[in-house]
Formats: C-alpha cells, sequence, structure tokens
C-alpha cells in the first residue's frame, strides 16, 4: 500500500484504492446503481463521477429525475448494455439483493461489476491517530528488552495477536503488543503469536479491509522486531493445514451461529445487508480455514497459557476452542473507559474467576463477614433502587453508573399493586452479551429451549410464566433493539397471543422485576445476573447452561433436558425448594453477586471499542507504573483470579 515507514498516512491509502479501482474499470464507461446520499462521500474516496453515464435505482419514483445533473433509469435497462463497453458499479448498501438482480442479467461481480458502496468505511471504521502515536511509543522501549532474562518458574505464555480486531476499535493491536512487552519486562517466557490469517474484515466492512489491516501491522511489527529477540515473535501463517475433526467442524460452526447474531444485533457494515444464513456459511467456512493453520501452529509450538481477545465469537472464539480442546489455560480482556474486564481463565465476561476463586482461595480470606455485611447493605440499595430508564440515553446511563456504581443503579419502576403473579420468571440476556454469547446448554439453541420451556409450563402445567426483555436494550439504538425475542423469534410468543397464562414484557415497558420475584416459584436464566438476585431473594433458580454460577449453592443445575423438566414441575406443582439449606443458598448467591459486580479492573491500559478512547501512553516507562499494571500481569501470567485481585486493588485505592 506504500505506506511511509514512520508513519502510517489515509491518503496513501485512498491513493492506492482509487488506483485499483480504476485499473479493474479499464476504460469503460459507468453506470451507477443506487442513487445513494453517500455518493458524494464514495467519490471523494474513489473519484469516478466523470466516467459515470446515468444511475439506475429500484425506487420507481425516481425514474426520470435527474440526480448529480444525470439521469436515474430503471434497473432494467441493464438487461440491454453492452458489457463490453459499460461496468456497474453498486453504491447502495442492499448488494447481496442487488447480486442477485445483476447475476440474472448476466453481470458478473468483480468483473463487470463492483461494490464501492462498502469503501465508505475507509473514513468511517480506522483511526490511524492512534497506531501513529504506538510507533512513536514503540521508540521508548528499552534497549535492554532483548537481553531480558526469563523467570525459571514461568509458564510457556503466548499472547495472540490479530490486526483485524481494528474492525472494532484502535487499541486492539497496541494493547496486545505491549502486553506482550510488559510481559517480557518482567521476565516471563513469553512470546507474541502474529495472526497472519484473514478472518472476516473483508466480509464486514469493504473487500480490501484485510489487506490494510495487513499492512499496518506489519508497520508495527517491522519496529518491533528490532527490540526483541526474533525467536520472541511467531507467527500463524495459511500454511500446512491440519485435517480437521467432526468436532472441530461442529465448534466451528457453532460458533459461526453466535458471530452472525453478533453481526446483526452489532449492525456491522455490511452483514446488516445480508441474509443471516450467508453470513453464518461464509463465517464458518473462515473459521474452518483458519482453525486447520491453527491447529497446526498448536501442534508445533508448545504453549502452556495464552492470551486471546475477549468474548466467544469470531476470532476469540476459535482460538478459545483450540486452547480449551489442549488444555491450554486462555486468559482475555475487555475494554472500557478508565477499568477493564478481565479473567485469567476463559472469556473476560464469562465470569469464570469467580467459582475458581471460591474453590481456591475463599477459606483463607479474612475478612468474610465485613464482605457479608457489605454485599447485605449493597444489594438493599440495589433492590430498592429505580431508575426512569426510559428518560434517558445509553450514554447518560453508562454516566449514571459510574457515578453511583453498577450496583446502586437498577431498571426497576417503583412498586405497585400486582394485578397477577406468575410462577416462572425468564429474565433475557441481550442478545450480544458477552456472558450469554455462546454458552453451553441441554438444549440445541436458545429459540427450542424457550419453545419447550413454554409449551411445558403452560399447556402441561398450566402454570404463569412473564418473559422479561433485558430494559437496558430501550436505550440502544433501534437496530439493536431488533434483537428483541418478539423480532427474532416472533413465531414463539405468537400461539400465545391472547394468552393470559404468558406475559411478554418488552425493553421499554417499566415494571418492578423484583416485585415480580418476591412472588414466583422459579426463575430461569440463560447467563443472567438477576439468577443471582433470584438466589438472594431465597427463590428456586433453575439453571441448563454453564453459566459460571451453575455450581452455587443457590442454583439448581440440570445436565438433561428429562431433570430439566422434572425439576422444573417440582418447583411449580410441589413448592420445593431445590437447593436445600436456604440460608447457605443466601449467602452463596450474596457472595456470587458481590464479586460479579465488583470485578473490574481500574486500569487505563485496555482494549478499547471507540475511537474517542485511543492509544493513552506516550512512553513504556509511563505504562509500566500505570495503575493496574501489576494486576494485568498476575491474572495473565500466574493464574491468579481476577476478582481477588481488584478486591485487593480497591483496598489499596480506599475504596473499602
Amino acid at each position: 500500500m506504500g505506506f511511509q515507514t514512520e508513519r502510517v498516512r489515509l491518503n496513501e491509502l485512498i491513493n492506492s484504492l482509487e488506483t485499483f479501482l480504476l485499473g479493474k474499470f479499464s476504460n469503460k464507461k459507468l453506470i451507477c446503481y443506487g442513487a445513494s446520499s453517500l455518493w458524494t462521500d464514495i467519490n471523494r474516496i474513489v473519484a469516478i463521477d466523470d466516467l459515470v453515464e446515468f444511475f439506475v435505482d429500484g425506487d420507481n419514483s425516481r425514474w426520470g429525475d435527474e440526480y448529480f445533473g444525470l439521469e436515474i433509469r430503471s434497473p432494467e435497462v441493464l438487461s440491454d448494455m453492452d458489457k463490453s463497453e459499460y461496468s456497474v458499479v453498486v453504491l447502495a448498501g442492499a448488494v447481496e439483493e442487488i447480486s442477485g438482480i445483476l447475476e440474472k442479467m448476466g453481470w458478473e461481480k468483480n468483473v463487470n461489476y463492483f461494490d464501492i458502496y462498502q469503501y465508505i468505511h475507509i473514513y468511517r471504521e480506522m483511526s490511524y491517530g492512534p497506531i501513529n502515536k504506538f510507533l512513536r511509543f514503540l521508540k521508548t522501549v528499552p534497549s535492554e528488552m532483548k537481553n531480558v532474562p526469563v523467570r525459571e518458574d514461568s509458564e510457556r505464555i503466548g499472547i495472540v495477536l490479530n490486526a483485524e480486531g481494528l474492525n472494532f476499535g484502535t487499541t486492539y493491536m497496541p494493547y496486545e503488543i505491549s502486553l506482550f512487552l510488559i510481559l517480557k519486562w518482567r521476565g516471563y517466557n513469553v512470546k507474541l503469536i502474529v495472526d497472519r490469517l484473514h478472518w472476516d474484515g473483508d466480509i464486514e466492512l469493504y473487500e480490501g479491509h484485510c489487506a490494510v489491516c495487513d499492512n499496518l501491522r506489519d508497520v508495527v511489527i517491522g519496529k518491533l522486531e528490532n527490540l526483541v529477540p526474533e525467536d520472541d515473535i511467531l507467527y500463524i501463517d495459511p500454511v500446512g493445514d491440519t485435517e480437521l475433526s467432526l468436532e472441530d467442524e461442529k465448534e466451528c460452526e457453532r460458533i459461526a451461529e453466535y458471530s452472525v447474531r453478533w453481526s446483526k444485533w452489532y449492525n456491522d457494515w455490511n452483514s446488516r445487508f445480508r441474509s443471516g444464513k450467508l453470513l453464518q456459511d461464509e463465517f464458518a467456512g473462515i473459521f474452518k480455514r483458519n482453525l486447520s493453520y491453527i491447529n497446526t501452529f498448536f501442534e508445533k509450538n508448545h504453549f502452556d497459557t495464552i492470551n486471546a481477545m475477549t468474548a466467544l465469537h469470531k476470532i476469540a472464539g476459535v482460538y478459545y476452542y483450540a486452547g480449551r480442546k489442549r488444555n491450554i489455560r486462555v486468559s482475555s480482556q475487555d475494554g472500557m473507559q478508565g477499568s477493564t474486564l478481565i479473567c485469567a481463565n476463559g472469556p473476560a465476561s464469562y465470569g469464570k474467576d469467580i467459582p475458581i476463586f471460591f474453590e481456591e482461595m475463599w477459606e483463607v480470606i479474612g475478612n468474610k463477614e465485613e464482605i457479608l455485611d457489605r454485599v447485605e447493605q449493597m444489594w438493599k440499595k440495589r433492590r430498592w433502587a429505580f431508575c426512569e430508564s426510559n428518560r434517558m440515553s445509553f450514554d447518560e446511563y453508562i454516566k449514571l453508573r459510574k457515578e453511583k456504581g453498577y450496583e446502586n443503579v437498577s431498571f426497576q419502576a417503583p412498586e405497585t399493586e400486582l394485578e397477577q403473579t406468575y410462577d416462572v420468571i425468564i429474565p433475557m440476556n441481550l442478545s450480544n452479551d458477552g456472558a450469554a454469547l455462546g454458552v453451553d446448554t441441554i438444549f440445541d439453541n436458545m429459540e427450542q429451549w424457550l419453545k419447550q420451556t413454554l409449551d411445558f409450563v403452560i399447556h402441561k402445567l398450566n402454570a404463569t410464566v412473564l418473559i422479561r426483555e433485558h430494559p437496558s436494550m430501550m436505550l440502544l439504538p433501534s437496530y439493536m433493539a431488533k434483537s428483541e425475542l418478539c423480532t427474532v423469534y416472533p413465531e414463539i410468543l405468537k400461539q400465545y397471543e391472547g394468552n393470559k397464562l404468558l406475559r411478554y414484557v418488552k425493553s421499554e415497558e417499566q415494571i418492578n422485576l423484583y416485585q415480580y420475584i418476591e412472588h414466583c416459584k422459579v426463575l430461569i436464566p440463560w447467563a443472567s445476573t438477576v439468577g443471582m438476585e433470584a438466589g438472594i431473594m431465597g427463590k428456586n433458580v433453575l439453571v441448563h447452561t454453564n453459566v459460571y454460577y451453575e455450581n452455587a449453592i443457590f442454583a439448581c443445575r440440570a445436565y438433561t433436558r428429562e431433570e430439566y423438566f422434572e425439576k422444573l414441575e417440582k418447583c411449580i406443582t410441589c413448592g420445593e425448594f431445590l437447593a436445600g439449606n436456604k440460608q447457605q443458598a443466601y449467602e452463596e448467591a450474596l457472595r456470587y453477586f458481590y464479586y460479579t459486580m465488583n470485578r473490574r479492573l481500574k486500569t487505563d491500559f485496555t482494549i478499547v471499542s471507540s475511537f474517542d478512547s485511543p492509544w493513552k501512553f506516550n512512553s513504556f516507562g509511563e505504562l509500566i507504573k500505570a495503575e493496574g499494571i501489576d494486576e494485568v500481569v498476575q491474572i495473565v501470567a500466574e493464574n491468579v483470579p481476577s476478582v481477588y485481585l481488584i478486591e485487593e486493588q480497591r483496598k489499596r485505592l480506599g475504596e473499602l
């Protein structure tokens, strides 16, 4: 792409893309499909206005009008156009639909018709400032870095770097490289695993995005290679693929399924215009291909632990699976301004460090009673915290959470006199919630779980159900709200329309869920924190997923569908408290609730997914002294449960 070695430049990228496309168009005249309002933006990237003969558009009310001095015609005229003389450039987002129309007329993609709408992301989805700042940061890394002796007690650690993380933020690559440098400076046996595979960038954003990321990565790695020994940087390339097992293929298909759910929810650029089935097939193909290369790499290179990006979809999902099948511990982190969600074991949002902490360290904690007293007070505040959430934006909600603390902000309306109570309560997670995405369940998927549960409770037991959508969904952009149950699986609810045994509460409805929990017989979460709150309130919590509190005393875990329905019937018809000792269950639920509400490490060293939070550090010396660095090192390199260290940090900072 011709980037300068000391700095990456947007203008050089645009020049390269424009030259590339003009070469494809050759000397043909152009027809624009879609009289798009983004035409001026696209024309700034690929200046082709002098080559365009006319527009076509599917809106028949515009036929015959002029757009930027050119006539708008019906797409039907393309049937008779000379393809040796003309090329079509697509300027509309519905590329999949338009491609079908063009291909029926004999036009061939990337031969005589081209999607250039995708290139609007050149301006919108990439910020180069943090990368250029990081290049200057690397100049401050001490020359002694090459000669730091390795600790004898260190496990072999791999930090996975893939530049396509730039799809979502500006500090993924700087974070991962810096984490590698911090661990190396501290004497750990660490390697940087540079993933040079192509994943979803060309699909989600624009064709050529992966090449852009490759060049950014190579510029940065070129600088890094001068700072560390050559054998400290390992590469995963698309070579030496191994045959996948049936289990491998099924897992890739599973990861693809919830990767599409994430993409559709998040409204990623091209995925919003593509069918879920096509996108899922493409993702599955990419994951299978890349897993074969990753398998080859780990067959040749042994690691005790690796660190990968957060959650359990796309790249992260594949690496988490690859590590898990080899008994490699996988740590991860998620970013936000001023704090990070980090976990020594598994996806950061899964919270698996919490049960590990209780199993390995709780007995040696000296202030158990103090913690229980504190969480009881915390729970009382949350139980009675009312929030007029329908009057605020999501940004205002986040600000309120920062001011008052997450545990003190609730989406509950004030209590009112109930007209009806419900036997079963089902609190839904956000569809992209990292804690809910890809969790294992005894059902094939969420749809099957809901269908069979409603059928059993309503038709067999004649009992009542309340389904509560996650109320924060109302604060999100409208395209994200489309992931509510009534939109994603409308057929589930349709058959119960008018049935008083089921109440479906959409996100914008103001209710006090705690009030309904007080009167229910069982609460069934997918991965919701409401499960712990119901445990505190002395209610049966029936768990069918591997949510992190699945083995807690307050949770009643079912391992088969038969067991699930048996226990569900007991809860409803017999009124039994299946967890056993109510006091023990109460105290366990309090502990889980406390550490769930307090599992964000305070630090500016984060993977941040927004352009308004760029790379913060000017020098390596500044970074290694930053708040939270010692904790990050212990979590990633020494397998210390994150919640323990976060509690210790809160004590040190005087917050307790």
